[in-house]
């Protein structure tokens, strides 16, 4: 387990997306390896996917404490250090517990709780055919739409449905298979099922390697989102049916707000990350 030194640096207190998410997860890994960050390589990361403006419209937006994207004195280098502790997970295949998260970020388009998006910086930097699974509550919008075109890059969701959820609209693809679900009809065994068809359709891609964005707001306690999935341990069986893929694979940290965030990690970690 991989912890973003610097996740503080972007408080958030009056918002779902605030520090105590990580706090959670550093809670149950108390041995886990903390990330520092070195600021000019990040920023050289980062411009892998995202234009100099979108960088700088971050670095100098005025402070706000309100919406959906707050700006604090260090969120520029809070969401740097998210981007640094994801590309390191990538690296190690390991999980990356970084805040804020990133997969509705688009290259030039920040929203969503999401300034960089964190996921598609490491899939671009492996340099690997790789498959992302994504299993937020919400469709990941920003990163695939910076797929969109890629031949070597698969973008799969199990997600609510759009009609009625965020960000309201998804895009078709070639390289993608989406399925948008009706949040609270979909208990453990059915998000289970689902899953096994959206990894049908991984292994068809014949990825060398799998990026998942881990998002926990499935899980029925969730305040923002929430499906009907019950059971800590489905986390742990999601994680073990990624991890028999039998494919070198990271995961990076993006939604989930409940109090047991970090046991769902946890149970998801041993899964997917067994010692």
């Amino acid at each position: 387990m991989l912890i973003q030194e610097n996740y503080r640096m972007h408080p958030n207190e009056n918002h779902p997306e605030n520090l105590h998410r990580v706090e959670l997860i550093e809670k149950e890994f108390p041995n886990a390896k903390v990330i520092g960050i070195n600021l000019k390589e990040a920023e050289k990361l980062v411009l892998s996917i995202h234009p100099p403006p979108h960088l700088n419209s971050i670095r100098t937006h005025p402070l706000t404490d309100f919406g959906d994207n707050p700006f604090f004195e260090s969120t520029y280098e809070a969401a740097l250090g998210a981007v640094f502790t994801s590309v390191k997970a990538m690296e190690h295949l390991d999980f990356a517990a970084v805040r804020p998260p990133g997969h509705h970020a688009s290259e030039e388009k920040f929203e969503g709780f999401c300034y960089f998006n964190n996921i598609a910086v490491a899939v671009k930097n492996s340099n690997k055919r790789t498959a992302i699974i994504d299993i937020d509550a919400h469709y990941g919008n920003g990163t695939h739409e910076i797929f969109a075109d890629s031949e070597n890059v698969f973008y799969s969701s199990i997600h609510a449905n759009i009609a009625y959820e965020y960000p309201g609209y998804e895009i078709k693809t070639k390289n993608s298979y989406l399925i948008d679900v009706e949040p609270r009809a979909t208990d453990d065994s059915a998000y289970l099922e689902f899953l096994n068809d959206l990894l049908k359709k991984v292994r068809e891609f014949r990825p060398e390697m799998i990026a998942v964005s881990a998002g926990f707001d499935t899980y029925y306690k969730d305040p923002v989102l929430g499906f009907a999935i019950e059971k800590i341990e489905t986390y742990r069986e999601i994680g073990k049916m990624i991890k028999e893929l039998g494919l070198p694979t990271f995961a990076v940290l993006e939604g989930g707000y409940s109090q047991e965030l970090g046991k769902l990690v946890k149970a998801f970690y041993e899964g997917c990350f067994p010692k």
